[in-house]
């Protein structure tokens, strides 16, 4: 069967692509993951045979609309998994959430759509029963790799330090590589105001508190590194988040490291204490028993983030925290996950408490589709072939700066040994004895199949 799997943020999503990469190529699948540039151009040129296409988002503007229905007209077959997943979105904010990312129009196009949790399954379900059927509850692979067993997958990466703090950064809106004003004039033209008709009121609200919260942040990062010279910080901003601001800030600190090129778990299992505020690390750092302290020093009742934050300890001054940070090296109480949090958790992420692996029914799910379509081999010499042709002319277009607006910075390029590193490191995970062949198509695609000599 062919898999095309679609990548946005290599470090947020790249890892547990390769896990299903590979779960699926074991059972005979030739698998194709890039980004959506990548993908409409292979598709525009016909250079991609029919197969099951999984994308990180259902709707998000008129080009992804587009694309979606050339797909569905070519007879391809169309999965989803939100990766913004909402699952820190308490019930109002969650509706608002469902009603910017699925539309009965895109309902149309996918075959099936996946869903982290029972509160996502249920409440998609209420809101469009015609497609009920069309809805599974099946977690996410991003999930699978958040759990204790693959603890040594994310423990090979980095040197594990006695004291580390983890600080996990959530402003886009006021700290990233586009304008608050510029985030608004997409979200609208892309006709997520329209779809729904509170969510412009959400994140103006959301930007107020960001706005007080980064000011707040930076205090709270230098006051500690001042106070707590022999703890080391890592302090991880958003993937769309400005670095440099951070760097500039922190230039002077030997203990601290700022780092946001891997995936967070890189950075979460080296560390004690997660400290946050409204991000969806909680619900990671929970689930394997970390220290989670909640830095909220504004007195602002907000919904949004409200979930995230309760999952650990609220600290509302920068005093406080660098006191309870003293007082839990002093004392070194392992973590344990309460009652109220193991329904919370259960809630939102299916699966999270066991060794069931979400991508197992992910792919069990793409291959009773295929049964639907023909398999017919791709040319991988041609699609390489084009894609060195199309990497030529945007770089002769970037030597006349006419290629800006295809910058994408979310996307990491492919490096190969880096890819079967980590596939190596899957396998020993899986407990998987197959090989798999990769390889490099392009700098933003890659192709993966079972070595079957």
């Amino acid at each position: 069967m062919n898999i095309y799997i679609q990548t946005e943020i290599s470090s947020r999503e790249e890892d547990s692509n390769l896990l299903k990469a590979i779960i699926a190529a074991k059972k005979g699948g030739k698998v194709i993951i890039s980004n959506f540039e990548t993908i409409k151009f292979l598709l525009e040129k016909n250079l991609l045979k029919e197969g099951i296409f999984h994308t990180k988002s259902l709707v998000h503007n008129q080009r992804k609309n587009r694309l979606l229905k050339l797909l569905s007209k070519k007879g391809f077959m169309i999965t989803s998994l939100d990766e913004e997943n909402g699952i820190i979105k308490d019930k109002k904010s969650f509706k608002n959430f469902i009603e910017t990312r699925f539309t009965e129009e895109s309902l149309k196009n996918a075959d099936k759509i996946f869903c982290w949790g029972r509160e996502e399954y249920e409440t998609l379900i209420n809101h469009f029963p015609t497609f009920k059927d069309k809805f599974l509850l099946t977690g996410s692979s991003r999930l699978d790799m958040w759990k204790k067993n693959f603890q040594s997958y994310w423990h090979n990466d980095f040197k594990h330090k006695e004291k580390q703090v983890l600080i996990s950064l959530n402003f886009p809106l006021v700290n990233g590589f586009k304008t608050y004003e510029k985030i608004l004039e997409e979200l609208n033209k892309s006709g997520y105001f329209s779809r729904s008709n509170k969510y412009f009121d959400e994140i103006k609200e959301i930007y107020e508190i960001t706005k007080k919260n980064f000011e707040l942040f930076k205090e709270m990062i230098v006051f500690l590194a001042q106070n707590l010279k022999k703890v080391n910080f890592v302090v991880r901003p958003h993937p769309v988040e400005k670095k440099q601001t951070w760097v500039d800030l922190l230039k002077n600190f030997q203990n601290v490291t700022i780092d946001n090129n891997e995936n967070f778990n890189t950075s979460l299992y080296s560390a004690n204490i997660l400290i946050h505020n409204s991000c969806t690390t909680a619900f990671q750092a929970a689930l394997v028993e970390k220290k989670i302290f909640c830095y909220s020093p504004l007195k602002e009742n907000i919904e949004h983030g409200r979930l995230a934050n309760s999952l650990g300890e609220k600290i509302v001054s920068k005093e406080n925290l660098l006191q309870q940070i003293k007082e839990y090296y002093i004392k070194s109480t392992p973590e344990k996950v309460s009652k109220d949090n193991f329904e919370l958790i259960n809630s939102r992420l299916h699966n999270s408490f066991n060794n069931s692996l979400s991508s197992d029914l992910i792919v069990n799910t793409w291959a009773k589709l295929f049964l639907n379509l023909k398999y017919k081999r791709n040319n991988l010499f041609m699609i390489k072939f084009s894609l060195a042709l199309q990497g030529l002319y945007k770089k002769f277009l970037s030597l006349f700066n006419l290629n800006n607006n295809n910058l994408d910075t979310k996307f990491r390029k492919y490096d190969f040994e880096a890819i079967t590193v980590k596939i190596d490191k899957l396998k020993k995970v899986l407990q998987i004895n197959e090989n798999f062949k990769v390889q490099i198509l392009s700098n933003q695609c890659i192709f993966i199949k079972k070595d079957e000599f």
